[in-house]
């Protein structure tokens, strides 16, 4: 019932913003890359055409351009009045939105998407009065350049050594009706800037040896074209969610495995082109017949590179999962998540049983000593894999248990898991962050402890251990005390919730036993007991 009733006001939700979506104005952007690429030119063009279609345009403002080919393309077309105003001794000409609202065309141009206005206008910003246009219902076509892209400025700037002032927040971008890249060759702009179509003579030379340069025009051409392309993927994505379909513009990115040192990179530019494009990734691995005269060194670069993409491919996993379930629905997008941990762990188990096929045909021609091998491989897998288990089911008694404890001592069910959330996510680090220091102690004294053992010198296995333990207790000891007095200033200081640290101080007397866990942990590993410290 209550789903029903939920699916209900759902699509009662959709049919108001369709509503709403119909009543409002439609905003049309050509974008470029730079100046001179035609973006006014194309406006003044589609104007025409929709001009000619029977629809009541009108041009609100364009900017005055020193460009016969544009300007003649005013002629035929209604034009608003600019608003003249004066600022600080300077006559400036500005958009008057208070004459388009009283006009009311279907359609209006509005240049400059990104301009600033004068302080006497209604809004600090163009597109401010854009957007009070299409509230009223009514069309607009405007033009803009990659760079005023708000979060594109920083890396316009350093590429061009220049940062624009005059920027647009990225949603208007995104929530234009129709975007259209107005695009030119490189070469193609610097040679109009050459025959004065773009800026005068002077201007123009001044603007080729700063902004206006190959390297950097190509890389503001690349920025807008992949800008677009983020554009059309947020649409795809959306519409897909809004239709509730399962369909998906897929690609599918294959790289190749091997011991070179740049494969790396090629794994890491693989995984984050099939999260781009929301595809699948595969890496794929050929073993040869030289395969088995690899060195070991390349063998040993193989291996990890074979362990990066399974990683990038179980994130990639994970994120495929999680985009096929609905948004805003967080018990699904959980289960999401688990379904892309699990198909990662399946991939991660299919590619070691490949490698483990490869290396016992390498070392172990015509299956000799194969039965051997497996035998020895499975007495430490199972060790490990019995471990990790059992630290599995403890964490999830853990998980279980401390929530129940807190409801016990009568905090509701949210209130049990809020605690056990803010001990786990803000307590702890906190309590175990001076760890750090005796952990790199314990770890540095497991050599020594190693060497003593090789020679059989208990003595000093004793003093080295005893001295390490006086120096955990003493050290935890003090951190114990420090976190007790102070606990209610680090939770204020830190995370400004008095909550935690009053979790701090109740956790404050048990840090020398977790620290002297620690110090357990290393001097077991230092004497060769690490099966003891796999719990």
């Amino acid at each position: 019932m209550d789903q029903s009733r939920q699916n209900s006001e759902m699509l009662l939700q959709e049919a108001e913003e369709e509503e709403e979506s119909k009543a409002r104005g439609h905003l049309k952007i050509f974008f470029g890359y730079a100046a001179g690429v035609g973006k006014t030119y194309a406006m003044l063009k589609a104007a025409h055409a929709a001009k000619h279609r029977g629809i009541d345009v009108v041009a609100g403002y364009i900017e005055p351009h020193a460009r016969p080919r544009t300007a003649a393309l005013l002629k035929g077309l209604e034009c608003i009045p600019n608003l003249v105003t004066d600022y600080n001794g300077i006559t400036l000409s500005e958009f008057n939105i208070d004459a388009a609202l009283d006009r009311r065309p279907q359609l209006i141009l509005v240049d400059e998407l990104a301009h600033t206005n004068a302080p006497s206008c209604r809004h600090a910003k163009r597109y401010q009065d854009i957007k009070e246009l299409l509230n009223a219902g009514i069309d607009v076509y405007t033009t803009v350049n990659v760079q005023h892209i708000e979060s594109l400025n920083d890396t316009v700037a350093s590429i061009t050594g220049i940062l624009v002032r005059e920027r647009i927040p990225d949603s208007v971008f995104d929530q234009a009706s129709q975007v259209e890249l107005v695009d030119i060759e490189p070469q193609e702009l610097l040679e109009r800037m050459r025959s004065g179509e773009v800026y005068k003579s002077a201007q123009a030379k001044q603007a080729m040896d700063h902004f206006f340069t190959l390297e950097n025009l190509t890389a503001l051409r690349e920025i807008a074209l992949r800008r677009c392309a983020d554009r059309v993927n947020l649409l795809t994505e959306s519409a897909r969610i809004k239709s509730h379909s399962d369909y998906h513009t897929d690609e599918h990115i294959l790289v190749c495995l091997s011991s070179s040192p740049s494969n790396a990179k090629i794994i890491r530019t693989a995984a984050r082109m099939a999260s781009a494009f929301r595809g699948i990734f595969t890496a794929l691995y050929v073993e040869t017949p030289d395969s088995s005269a690899m060195p070991e060194e390349d063998v040993k670069r193989l291996h990890a590179n074979m362990h990066l993409a399974e990683q990038l491919a179980g994130i990639a996993l994970v994120a495929l999962f999680l985009g096929m379930s609905p948004e805003g629905d967080i018990e699904k997008s959980c289960a999401a998540v688990m379904a892309g941990r699990l198909a990662a762990d399946i991939l991660s188990l299919l590619l070691m049983a490949a490698v483990y096929a490869a290396d016992r045909r390498s070392y172990c021609p015509g299956d000799t000593g194969g039965l051997r091998l497996t035998s020895r491989m499975l007495k430490i897998a199972l060790p490990l894999a019995v471990s990790a288990y059992a630290r599995s089911a403890l964490s999830t008694m853990q998980h279980l248990l401390v929530p129940q404890g807190l409801k016990a001592a009568g905090y509701s069910s949210d209130g049990a898991l809020a605690g056990y959330g803010t001990i786990q996510g803000m307590v702890l680090p906190i309590v175990l962050f001076p760890s750090c220091i005796m952990s790199a102690v314990a770890e540095l004294i497991i050599p020594e402890l190693t060497e003593a053992q090789v020679r059989k010198d208990e003595r000093d296995i004793r003093r080295t251990v005893a001295s390490l333990f006086r120096m955990s207790l003493l050290f935890s000891g003090a951190v114990a005390v420090f976190m007790f007095l102070f606990a209610d200033i680090l939770g204020m200081v830190v995370y400004q919730s008095g909550e935690a640290g009053h979790y701090i101080r109740l956790l404050s007397p048990l840090i020398p036993v977790m620290y002297t866990d620690m110090t357990v942990d290393g001097c077991l590993k230092g004497l060769g007991q690490q099966v003891w410290s796999m719990g």
